[in-house]
Order: C-alpha cells, then sequence, then structure tokens
C-alpha cells in the first residue's frame, strides 16, 4: 500500500537524521581525544598528532554538514508524507473515521515537528565547541612547542568542561528524539489503521448495495 510506503520511508528519515547527529557527536569525541593527547604531552610526535586533528576536525564539520542534509531530508519527507495523508482524508466518506483519522494526523504532524526541534537544537549544541576548538587549533598551528602548549591548560579545561556539558545536553536530546519519533510512529499506525478501516466500510457499503441491486 502506498501509505504503508511512505511511512516507511518517513521512519528511514528519521532514523537517518538521529543517526547523523549521533555520528557528530561520535567525531567530536575522537576529536577532543586528539587535542588532548597534545595537550596532556602523551602524544609522540606532536606535529603528527596535530595533523591528524586537523583532519578530524574537517570530518567533523563535514559530519554536522551531513546532519543538517538529513534533518533537512525528513523534513521534506515528512512534508510529503502528511500531504499526502490529507489528500487522503479527503477520500473517506465516513465523517467519524474521517475525524479519527484526521486528528492521528495531527498528533504525527506535531510528533515528527518536535523530533525536527529536537534535533536541530542537538546539532546546534556542538557549534560553540567547535568554534573553540578550531581556535585553538589555528593557535597551536603557529607554535607546538611545550610553552606554547602549556598557554592553553586554563584553555583546555574550559573547552572539556563545554564539550562534556554539549555532550550531556546532545545525549539527553537523542534520547529525547527517540521517544518522540516511537510516538509519532505509533500515530501513524494508528492512523493507517483507521483508514484502512474506512477502505473495509466502503468496501461493505458496495457489497450492500450490490445485494441489494
Amino acid at each position: 500500500k502506498k501509505s504503508a510506503k511512505q511511512a516507511e520511508s518517513l521512519e528511514k528519515a528519521g532514523d537517518d537524521a538521529r543517526a547523523a547527529v549521533q555520528t557528530v557527536m561520535t567525531g567530536l569525541g575522537k576529536l577532543l581525544a586528539g587535542y588532548n593527547s597534545i595537550i596532556d604531552g602523551e602524544a609522540k610526535d606532536p606535529l603528527a598528532a596535530y595533523k591528524g586533528l586537523v583532519g578530524d576536525l574537517k570530518k567533523t564539520e563535514k559530519s554536522i554538514e551531513g546532519a543538517k542534509k538529513q534533518l533537512d531530508a525528513m523534513n521534506k519527507e515528512a512534508g510529503k508524507f502528511f500531504a499526502a495523508w490529507e489528500q487522503d482524508l479527503e477520500s473517506l466518506s465516513s465523517e467519524s473515521l474521517r475525524e479519527k483519522s484526521a486528528s492521528r494526523m495531527q498528533a504525527a504532524r506535531e510528533r515528527y515537528t518536535a523530533l525536527g526541534e529536537t534535533l536541530a537544537q542537538a546539532r546546534d549544541e556542538f557549534a560553540p565547541v567547535i568554534r573553540n576548538l578550531n581556535d585553538q587549533i589555528l593557535y597551536l598551528g603557529r607554535d607546538l612547542s611545550p610553552e606554547a602548549i602549556a598557554d592553553l591548560q586554563d584553555e583546555a579545561a574550559e573547552l572539556n568542561a563545554q564539550a562534556k556539558e554539549a555532550t550531556a545536553r546532545v545525549t539527553d536530546l537523542l534520547q529525547s528524539a527517540g521517544k518522540t519519533q516511537d510516538a509519532a510512529e505509533d500515530a501513524v499506525d494508528e492512523g493507517e489503521e483507521a483508514e484502512e478501516a474506512a477502505d473495509e466500510d466502503d468496501e461493505d457499503d458496495e457489497d450492500d448495495e450490490d445485494d441489494e441491486g
């Protein structure tokens, strides 16, 4: 059934958007590990570690852009899905079932809107951390001496605290997004059931008319 395929596409788009934000968080963790290996003096070759850090920063920035694209794709898929649902409502002859389906549609739409807002907030949580990290990477790019690294200790402590707080918030947001998506999918499934019931009622009415004829 077309509506089932559309619901499946929307569910996948939601999963992909959440996974993209998770990828950003994972990339940031790797980025910070490389940064801290230089700051803590654990890197055996600071120059090689710095080059790896620059590469990881680019990958993380790319993953943030990827998360934005996935979120845009989810919102686009949701727009198509609910536009099609509205068209289906017009085809329902039963006023009672039309109202039930419209109610489910509204609930699902609100939850997918909330999902999009939550994921956008999660993605944006990392922006200040990346800006801060970028500044410090630029600083190190001019001077990787032990003295220059030692001068970054206070900034490094602030950066790690900032990243820890952002990661905790994003973890909570992703958990909330998962619950919101589950609720949205339940509303979609119930809406499909209402439509199927309406289709069956219409078929029964047609059969009754045929019997009378």
